[in-house]
């Protein structure tokens, strides 16, 4: 008998050990977040646990290969003229989950809710919300209002996926009906949701593969320290956003597994152009000399994160952070910049940072680096809710926060941070507004030739180099824990992971 089947029957034991009377431990996967989800509805969120929750309910027109390229998925076949009209035929016999067929209706309905959508709504500008034709009931024609580079990579977007026309025109108390009852047309439908705890159960008339789990649950766990146990106890099978302390845990457990993939986002530390003294780039200077970015992450994370040296992640088209080394620290360098500044005897300046233990730890590091050349700061910790109300508020001086882009396309790591139309509640938290920036990020979008549009993007991340609106500090590391004899989850770079074809590696005898 092999140790990992020791292990599986080990933890298929345990599974008799269940948490959840009404649903069988060794038909379930029980997968444990660290945030609630709020919404069901796809243009409603944008966030990493909602998303990971949709996309084993929902699936869009197009999603992501194995590449990260955008291939076909409801969609049987499409076809572009000129750059602006796009055709798209759906695949029959694909069926909603309280047995409806899918039909282009079905498609005009949900992508006309994603360009009205206040939450994601931006991401869709390009499509003209007039132009949607309905050709027959399984091909539908819309039109851009102009050339668009990113509208492909938008259309994988979570936001994009399919609902129902039917359920989603239904009105409930004050909510729409998708917000607490989704109806998609994926592998697992949706079951129950009570505080904390998210049930999905397997479509058994789904077209594609069946899944090996009948139900999956997400619950919400903040636990730390139990998380791990529980895992090698059985009584989970998956953690997301696995942190520094349980990471280590788990590089001495022979019964589990990591999984990790270099994540797309970039973790900053933001600086409020439009308060004095950050309205002078010299002093934004003096700061990013006075940080020594490799040191922090050594110290914070133990080597696990990789210091960032460009706006956003090495991953995405057309990023110079490959080309680029992290900046050294110059302490005699930045204050002489706050000398000529005129602070000869310093400044204080506010940091805010959500609650974490990583993030807290790095925001202390920064203090006291900073201290050193004459920048005193006080920081304060705040509740993730209080904390983006601050920078949405423009409050902070200092903040120290991850973005993560909506999609694969590098508008989407740029425009909503640094483009000057966009304000403080829509992710310009900087107050960043420069002409020569927007006028790259414009030129950019409407660029289809690749060649060209790397030269617009590399010119784009060096103009934000030059202008410091933030010092960017570590590219995400996204790390899963699952029990060693698990396989089959397919993780994504953008932060969301499909579990719907998890599966143990041995099974049980009779």
């Amino acid at each position: 008998m092999t140790k990992r089947f020791v292990i599986f029957l080990f933890s298929f034991l345990c599974f008799s050990c269940s948490l959840f009377d009404k649903r069988p431990r060794e038909k379930t996967l029980i997968a444990l977040m660290n945030f609630d989800v709020t919404t069901f509805d796809p243009i409603k969120s944008n966030d990493n646990v909602a998303s990971s929750i949709l996309c084993e309910i929902y699936e869009g027109l197009l999603k992501f290969d194995e590449n990260l390229k955008p291939v076909l998925a409801l969609a049987e076949s499409m076809e572009v003229k000129r750059g602006i009209e796009y055709t798209f035929k759906i695949k029959k016999n694909v069926h909603f989950h309280d047995g409806s067929p899918l039909t282009a209706k079905d498609v005009k309905f949900s992508l006309e809710r994603a360009i009205s959508s206040d939450v994601v709504g931006y991401l869709f500008n390009s499509i003209d919300p007039t132009s949607f034709r309905i050709i027959d009931d399984y091909t539908i024609r819309f039109f851009l209002k102009a050339p668009s580079a990113s509208i492909l990579m938008t259309l994988c977007h979570t936001a994009a996926f399919i609902v129902s026309e039917k359920v989603g025109k239904v009105k409930g108390t004050g909510k729409n009906t998708l917000d607490l009852e989704p109806i998609g047309t994926g592998p697992f439908k949706f079951v129950s949701a009570s505080e904390g705890v998210v049930e999905l159960e397997r479509f058994d008339n789904y077209y594609g593969d069946a899944p090996y789990f009948q139900f999956m649950q997400f619950k919400t766990d903040t636990r730390i320290p139990e998380r791990i146990k529980d895992l090698e106890n059985g009584k989970a099978d998956v953690i997301f956003n696995v942190n520094l302390p349980e990471t280590q845990r788990c590089y001495k457990s022979n019964a589990l597994r990591l999984y990790s993939v270099q994540g797309f986002g970039v973790e900053y530390l933001g600086m409020n152009m439009k308060h004095p003294p950050l309205d002078d780039i010299r002093v934004r200077r003096a700061i990013a000399k006075g940080i020594d970015i490799d040191l922090i992450n050594k110290v914070t994370s133990n080597g696990l994160y990789e210091s960032a040296t460009a706006p956003y992640a090495p991953g995405l088209p057309y990023s110079i952070a490959n080309k680029r080394k992290a900046t050294k620290r110059d302490v005699e360098g930045a204050k002489k910049l706050l000398f000529h500044a005129g602070y000869r005897e310093g400044i204080t300046l506010r940091l805010v940072v959500a609650e974490g233990f990583e993030r807290s730890e790095m925001a202390s590091k920064i203090k006291e680096q900073l201290s050193r050349i004459g920048v005193n700061v006080e920081m304060e910790v705040l509740e993730w809710n209080n904390f983006v109300t601050t920078l949405q508020n423009g409050e902070a001086d200092l903040f120290q926060l991850g973005w993560i882009p909506d999609t694969l396309d590098p508008d989407s790591a740029l425009r909503p941070c640094f483009y000057s139309a966009n304000d403080a509640k829509n992710g310009n938290y900087v107050g960043c507004s420069d002409k020569i920036l927007d006028s790259l990020l414009d030129e950019g979008i409407a660029t289809l030739d690749e060649t060209k549009r790397k030269e617009i993007y590399e010119t784009a991340q060096e103009r934000i180099l030059e202008l410091v609106p933030a010092i960017f500090l570590y590219v995400d590391k996204l790390i899963l824990a699952m029990p060693r004899h698990y396989e089959g989850v397919v993780m994504n770079p953008l932060g969301y992971h499909f579990l719907a074809y998890v599966k143990p590696i041995f099974l049980p005898t009779e």
